[in-house]
């Protein structure tokens, strides 16, 4: 993603469908998001799995990129899953751009959590939401405005 270009998707499979087995984890909501969970995606399909991570890399300007990481599992409490978006730099040693924002956004797209970076390598949200519930992930660094909205 350049720095001056905005995204904006609507994911139309649901982050449940995932855990429940229902749609095979090498399927991501858009084809811009990776599978980055440790265990292999051929052991999902043969039943249900416990959690998942997608990870998108989103280029920052110049040399630099970061990943953004979209992880859920079953929550605890029947029809919740818990959900984690982490904002982490690619290179391991290096620390993430000053006053990068991670947002997370309801259904209505008010901003109902957030973190601005400082001198971190990585920060993250974390909620936990109801099945079919609309939530939106938002990052702002300089010209750069990148938001995604998903469905539990």
């Amino acid at each position: 993603m350049t720095p001056t270009e905005r995204s904006h998707q609507i994911s139309t499979i649901p982050l449940s469908h995932w855990l429940n087995g229902k749609i095979s984890p090498d399927t991501p909501p858009s084809s811009l998001w990776r599978l980055s969970s440790p265990e292999p995606p051929s052991r999902f399909r043969k039943q249900p799995c416990h959690y998942l991570e997608l990870t998108r890399q989103l280029a920052l300007g110049g040399e630099s990129e970061i990943g953004l990481f979209l992880g859920f599992k079953s929550s605890l409490h029947l029809n919740e899953m818990d959900i984690w978006v982490r904002i982490a730099s690619l290179d391991e040693t290096a620390y993430l751009p000053r006053n990068l924002r991670l947002m997370v956004l309801d259904g209505d797209r008010e901003v109902v959590m957030q973190a601005t970076t400082r001198e971190t390598q990585q920060i993250q949200l974390e909620f936990s939401a109801e099945i079919g519930e609309i939530f939106g992930v938002k990052m702002q660094f300089d010209r750069i405005d990148f938001f995604e909205e998903f469905t539990v």
